[in-house]
């Protein structure tokens, strides 16, 4: 259902349908999340849960624009990223 909504980019819609506070209620909520992630992961100090949750974010807004990136490589640019991610906030050991 939810990648249904992606691919027909009627996320934007939705959002845009959401009262300001609801939406500001949900972006906070995206930091508890990556707080409590961040919480079972060895990352380094330097790292702080802000902006791994934006990173977050950022990964998923281009969800927004598969076609824009191009279909048949998607899927191969989204784990490229998510793998960065990982390299950037992930202590070694």
């Amino acid at each position: 259902f939810i990648w249904n909504i992606i691919q027909h980019q009627e996320i934007e819609l939705l959002m845009k349908k959401l009262p300001q506070n609801m939406l500001l209620k949900h972006y906070s909520l995206d930091e508890v999340i990556a707080e409590a992630i961040l919480c079972n992961i060895k990352i380094k100090e330097e790292v702080s849960a802000d902006i791994v949750s934006a990173y977050l974010k950022a990964i998923f807004m281009n969800m927004l624009h598969v076609e824009v990136i191009g279909e048949e490589q998607f899927d191969d640019v989204l784990k490229l990223l998510i793998k960065g991610l990982a390299q950037q906030i992930v202590k070694e050991g």
